[in-house]
């Protein structure tokens, strides 16, 4: 059973080489893989601004024009955040719909929205200690394939987050935030 599983393998490796097509399986859903950096203007930052990272998963069925995104990201003046206006750690879910820009195929753009949660530490108050809060963000952004399934990307985000404990104000982001970076697209 081995060899005729192997045989059927090399076989249909030796049809894509000769066809210069990809193998006969049917392409289902695409995954991309985009990992940027940027950040937001912020005046309660020393330096007036956050330097920040994101690493996203887009997942989208060939047949349909949207996307799953899951994304993580990080804003901070430091690797390791201890301020109210830095961000520790952001999780979001976003659906983005995508479609080619100006008919070209190796470019799209997306647009959507999504929520999630942050956390973010509570500063001088209590060292050490980090709060967790809600949020929701709009994006809109271009992909463009610059090399077979490696790519660029450029977004502009919208975020917003807010959380008050005993009249105290302890997560205020109202920010846009701009990110650029790289892709790889799978497909399934």
């Amino acid at each position: 059973a081995a060899t005729i599983l192997l045989f059927s393998i090399t076989s249909l490796q030796t049809y894509a080489q000769v066809e210069n097509t990809e193998p006969s399986i049917s392409k289902w859903a695409d995954l991309r893989v985009r990992f940027g950096m940027g950040g937001f203007s912020d005046s309660r930052s020393p330096g007036g601004d956050l330097g920040g990272d994101q690493f996203t998963l887009d997942f989208k069925p060939v047949k349909l024009p949207v996307a799953i995104s899951l994304s993580t990201e990080h804003y901070a003046n430091s690797a390791d955040p201890t301020e109210p206006y830095e961000i520790d750690n952001l999780y979001s879910v976003n659906l983005l719909y995508s479609h080619q820009f100006f008919g070209f195929d190796r470019a799209s753009y997306f647009i959507g929205g999504g929520f999630g949660r942050l956390k973010v530490p509570t500063g001088g108050q209590i060292p050490g200690t980090k709060v967790k809060g809600d949020l929701y963000n709009l994006e809109a952004g271009i992909n463009v394939r610059v090399w077979r399934k490696l790519g660029v990307y450029g977004l502009v985000k919208y975020l917003n987050s807010e959380k008050t404990v005993d009249s105290i104000r302890i997560i205020d982001f109202d920010e846009t935030i701009v990110l650029l970076g790289i892709t790889y697209d799978f497909w399934l």
